[in-house]
């Protein structure tokens, strides 16, 4: 008996497996968890955090110190230091609604002043979108810098009394750069410049760079500009922050523009006059664009009505139908921030301009404000719509950087967030997603898109084999990114999906392709066969001690 143990200690060792004549450790067989377990365990976690956050809002101090605390903004124009401290002093009265930062610094060395607003205005909540307003793009347009103050000052006043204004801050993070261009601003303050239209003192940075024809341009080369360090720090931002939609705002009309602002070759080659605009140049996502215009001009008190400016008896425009147009059927632009904006980072970026004049008589600035309030209040509110959710793998862990775009839109991607968060604007309807990641098996997700909110998705993505063998009638090809498998009207990988491929659903919440292939291990090697029957020996030898 004892050299039976030698033996199979002798055989067992060879194979990696350390054995005790002593003890011999009972089996246990633990089954992998299903899909749907893994699916379950996913809405658990989901929810858990779900109430984390509702017992986080519920139990936090009030944002405010004291409910008669207020903030008054004056209807005026005010110079760089001047809301540069009114900034601060808003910091100061609502330290827990906002929180002031800077993004960088301007050619002269002014901060360009962001300040972010809501319940948790320090940090990024997971799963709370991201929106950001910015303002003063030119220098020569104060009005906007000025909009952007009062909007401030009425969401850090209204918070705690309006439960509009508290439910609005509730669902996301807001950010506000009322300032991109604060040395054109400033020189165009110090001009006393007090005609409508006004010169173009100011409209540039200190480098002479008009900011919103700098950004990189996505149909073809950028031109060369000098030093830029405003549009550098607006790039840095949104690296650094999951933005999911935007609204920059101008002056010199009344409209609200969506993108392509540029047109690529094909485009420009069967406009009759393409400087002059007469083209449209639209986005994958032209339907959502037109409906974010759409809703800003709608409840704008007079954008809707499309009215051209007339300034010193002079028509400047031929009017806007509905108060929207495309950025390149008015006006072709190269460079634009909101053409990088969607380009780049899939962020849903309008542009609105919200007054004819480029200076208003400071006691107008009210007017320009209530006139924009409500248009403002429900642009914001559309960032709660259409799809939102995590992607995580098997283990539950984020799958960062996934690339993600929907079906029919392909041009337009987007990705996951280092957490594993997704967001994507869209209107009611039926879509499908697909996500891509290093290492994963590609996830395709059929949904549908409702009026009332938005849609939860968390997706498991499982990991790729890369350990195939050949399938009669394929061939194969292995990579570090995919396996690829052609044959028998299959492709995986970079390539289409076959229609024959198939998918396997989990109660509308994970649906994944899985492909055709078998694991080298799994075949019956003369090697495998031979440990096997050395395991059930010294198994029975075992059970006879």
């Amino acid at each position: 008996m004892k050299r039976v143990w030698l033996l199979l200690t002798y055989v067992q060792l060879g194979y990696g497996i350390q054995v005790s004549p002593t003890y011999a450790p009972p089996i246990v067989e633990v089954p992998a968890p299903t899909d749907l377990e893994i699916i379950e365990k996913v809405k658990e976690i989901t929810e858990q955090f779900s109430l984390s956050l509702q017992e986080e809002a519920t139990t936090a101090k009030p944002l405010l110190g004291k409910k008669s605390n207020k903030v008054k903004v004056d209807f005026k124009y005010h110079s760089h230091d001047e809301f540069t401290e009114l900034l601060k002093y808003i910091n100061i009265t609502f330290p827990r609604l906002t929180h002031l930062y800077s993004i960088g610094k301007s050619i002269e060395g002014r901060d360009l002043w962001a300040i972010a607003i809501g319940p948790i205005p320090r940090r990024h909540v997971l799963g709370r979108p991201e929106v950001k307003l910015i303002g003063n793009i030119l220098g020569n347009e104060p009005i906007t810098k000025e909009l952007l103050l009062q909007l401030i000052s009425f969401l850090v006043n209204s918070y705690q009394s309006n439960s509009g204004v508290r439910s609005l801050l509730n669902k996301m993070r807001l950010h506000v750069l009322p300032s991109m261009n604060p040395d054109g601003a400033e020189k165009y303050h110090n001009s006393n410049v007090t005609m409508c239209r006004g010169p173009t003192e100011g409209r540039k940075n200190a480098a002479d760079v008009d900011l919103n024809r700098s950004f990189p341009h996505i149909f073809g080369k950028t031109p060369k500009s000098g030093p830029a360090p405003e549009r550098d720090a607006i790039q840095k931002w949104m690296e650094e922050i999951p933005f999911v939609m935007s609204i920059s705002f101008r002056s010199g009309a009344v409209v609200a523009t969506y993108p392509y602002d540029s047109a690529s070759f094909e485009d420009r080659k069967h406009a009759a006059v393409f400087s002059a605009g007469n083209i449209e140049s639209l986005t994958p996502d032209d339907d959502m664009f037109r409906h974010l215009a759409s809703t800003y001009a709608t409840n704008h008190d007079s954008m809707f009505l499309g009215r051209p400016c007339n300034i010193d008896g002079r028509t400047t425009d031929l009017g806007f139908p509905n108060g929207t147009i495309n950025g390149a059927s008015w006006q072709v632009m190269k460079g634009s921030m909101q053409d990088y904006n969607y380009a780049k980072h899939g962020i849903l970026e309008i542009t609105a301009y919200i007054s004819c004049c480029k200076y208003i008589e400071p006691h107008d600035i009210e007017k320009v404000w209530l006139d924009n309030r409500n248009a403002l209040q429900l642009i914001l509110a559309e960032v709660n719509r259409g799809v939102r959710g995590f992607i995580k793998n098997t283990d539950g862990m984020p799958v960062p950087n996934a690339t993600a775009y929907i079906i029919g839109r392909e041009t337009a991607n987007f990705s996951t967030t280092a957490h594993g968060e997704f967001w994507r604007l869209l209107l009611p309807g039926y879509y499908t997603i697909e996500f891509k990641a290093e290492g994963y098996e590609l996830a395709i997700i059929p949904f549908i898109v409702e009026e009332e909110k938005p849609l939860v998705l968390n997706i498991t993505m499982k990991t790729v084999s890369v350990s195939t063998t050949l399938i009669e009638n394929s061939t194969y090809v292995e990579s570090t990114k995919y396996t690829e498998i052609v044959g028998d009207g299959y492709y995986f990988g970079d390539g289409e999906i076959a229609t024959s491929t198939r998918l396997v659903p989990y109660e509308n919440i994970l649906l994944v392709y899985t492909r055709q292939e078998k694991d080298l291990t799994s075949d019956a090697s003369p090697l495998r066969v031979l440990n096997v029957v050395f395991t059930v020996v010294f198994l029975f030898a075992t059970w006879l001690l």
